[in-house]
């Protein structure tokens, strides 16, 4: 199985995200088997503190996590990618 290292799928993923203007202060990396049993790379886009989540209304979030599942699969890795944001919104 061609899997990429997980500082390669930090590296795009940290492209994409400030691309697309995403406030993180982080991304991090975890493989994994889902459910039916099938390998997966787990990606963690950390949002900064304090940040506006407005990026989840226009349409940031989806094409920042439809891009890099792309590109990690372009830089050919087997592994389908799950992406996720984690953060607390301020009250």
């Amino acid at each position: 199985m061609n899997t990429l290292r997980d500082e390669k799928i930090k590296q795009i993923t940290e492209r994409i995200a400030t691309a697309n203007h995403i406030p993180f202060n982080a991304v991090s990396t975890t493989a994994a088997i889902d459910s039916a049993g099938m390998h997966i790379v787990d990606v963690t886009i950390s949002i900064r503190p304090g940040a506006s989540f407005d990026f989840f209304r226009d349409g940031r979030s989806s094409r920042t996590v439809s891009e890099v599942i792309q590109k990690v699969a372009d830089e050919g890795d087997e592994r389908f990618a799950i992406v996720h944001y984690e953060g607390e919104r301020a009250p």
